[in-house]
Parts: C-alpha cells; sequence; structure tokens
C-alpha cells in the first residue's frame, strides 16, 4: 500500500484516485497543494496546469519518494528538477481516450512503486 497525492482536478483525477483506492492505496485528489499536503505520501500525481517546479523543491525533504507528471509545457523543468534532487520520475504516456490515459497513468505509477515494494 502507498498513500498518493493527486494534484488537480477533473475526471482523470478522480478516476485515477479510485483506481488507485481500489487497488488498496490511500489517494488524496486536491486542486491546490498546502505545505501539509506531503504529509507521509510516497507518490505525487501532478495533473495542474501549474508548474510544478516550486512544489518539487518544498518536497525535497519530504517522504515523496516519486513524481508522476503528464508531458506537457513543464517537462523540462521537472526533470531537471528532479535530476537535480535525486527525485524518482515517470511521466504519463496516455490518449485522449479516458481508458488509455489511465492505463497509462498507472504504468506510470507502477514503475515507481515497484521499487518500494522491493525495498520492504
Amino acid at each position: 500500500m502507498a498513500r498518493f497525492l493527486i494534484v488537480g482536478e477533473g475526471p482523470n483525477a478522480e478516476a485515477l484516485a479510485k483506481a488507485l483506492e481500489h487497488e488498496g492505496h490511500v489517494a488524496s485528489v486536491v486542486a491546490k497543494p498546502q505545505r501539509d499536503s506531503l504529509a507521509h505520501v510516497a507518490i505525487v500525481v501532478w495533473l495542474s496546469d501549474r508548474s510544478p517546479e516550486s512544489f518539487l523543491v518544498a518536497a525535497i525533504d519530504s517522504s515523496m519518494r516519486g513524481f508522476v507528471h503528464e508531458p506537457d509545457r513543464w517537462g523540462r523543468e521537472v526533470t531537471e528538477t528532479a535530476r537535480r534532487n535525486a527525485i524518482p520520475l515517470a511521466v504519463v504516456d496516455g490518449g485522449d481516450d479516458a481508458g488509455e490515459w489511465l492505463s497509462g497513468a498507472r504504468v506510470a505509477i507502477a514503475s515507481l512503486i515497484e521499487p518500494i515494494g522491493e525495498l520492504q
């Protein structure tokens, strides 16, 4: 079981939260993360249109063990910030279809969760 923070709104965020909870994980969906949003969170899924760079920097000394985002205009900033701070990163490879997107999100998340499970 892992604890997820999904940052963003809309049907993709809700569908992902439901899928994760169905698998036994804990998932919270927020439109805008607050300072305490990262408490005990292992994976953050960023679906917001806002730049995640300052959030990533603030998360360096948190319990966050991975960051998932969609390939968008923030990709380069996210990749550079994650690399500089040794934050494991995954990108959602999904399409416009809701089912394809959810499948791509679950693959991206699995790439980060599997190493966590191997340590236990």
